[in-house]
Parts: structure tokens; C-alpha cells; sequence
């Protein structure tokens, strides 16, 4: 979140839109699966062993926040810039200018 506030030039949240809630919920879950993986760390130091539908759990957030984070990273800054270019265009139309 702090890379997309300095890439803005201000605090994500100050931006119009709810788009701040999508880098908010990758920060989530990034935080779930850095649990799980030091819970898998503990259960195999204990020798506890790791039930297999856990694993796999597990192996779904991961891959499922490998995604979402990809898809924000290569749609994000797209309708950023579209955004930016659209209020460059208003801005040269508007009748203030004429």
C-alpha cells in the first residue's frame, strides 16, 4: 500500500473511488498466507504432520492471492492512466480554457 501511495504522489485512501479496497484485501490475504506457511513451518518442527485437506487449503489461498495480485498488477495501473488521460482531455474542452 505504501508503494501505491508513493507511485500516486498521495494516500491511496484520498483517492476518489473505492479502488483502495482491492490493495487493502491483497494485503489480507497476503498476511493469511504468510500464517499458514509459518504454521506449516510449526506443525512439521513439531512433527505434528500437516493433514492433506489443509495442505491443499492452503495451496488455494496461495495461488488464489498470486492471482488477485497479478490481475491488480496489470489492471490497476491501466485504468489509472485511462483515468488520467480522460481528465487530461476534460480539461483541455472545458469552456474556462476557450
Amino acid at each position: 500500500m505504501l508503494w501505491e501511495s508513493l507511485w500516486r504522489g498521495q494516500p491511496m485512501i484520498d483517492q476518489p473511488g473505492h479502488l483502495w479496497v482491492v490493495p487493502a484485501v491483497i494485503v489480507t490475504a497476503t498476511f493469511f498466507v504468510g500464517g499458514a506457511i509459518a504454521d506449516v513451518g510449526r506443525r512439521l518442527d513439531l512433527n505434528k504432520g500437516l493433514p492433506l485437506p489443509v495442505a491443499e487449503l492452503w495451496l488455494y489461498a496461495l495461488v488464489g492471492t498470486v492471482v488477485i495480485a497479478s490481475l491488480g498488477a496489470l489492471f490497476g495501473r491501466r485504468l489509472y492512466l485511462r483515468e488520467k488521460k480522460r481528465k487530461r482531455e476534460r480539461k483541455r474542452s472545458s469552456p474556462a480554457r476557450r
